[in-house]
């Protein structure tokens, strides 16, 4: 997960690279967002300390079943 990570961080704050991140919101605090063709993200955003909480990578199919084993 580390690595995929790595991998997006470039391109934030640069709007032309990750034009369409396409975030969504799951559930009452979890958020996906794309990154890239194949991969997505999970996180959750913590107002309180106004940050961003990635807990889970995946491609489409992986990220479904966790949502539905949760």
């Amino acid at each position: 997960m580390n690595q995929d990570l790595m991998a997006v961080l470039p391109a934030w704050g640069f709007p032309h690279a990750h034009l369409g991140a396409g975030i969504r919101k799951l559930g009452a605090d979890v958020f996906e967002c794309r990154a890239g063709l194949r991969l997505r993200m999970l996180f959750k955003a913590e107002k309180k300390e106004r940050e961003l909480i990635f807990f889970e990578i995946g491609d489409h199919d992986e990220i479904r079943r966790l949502l539905k084993s949760r």
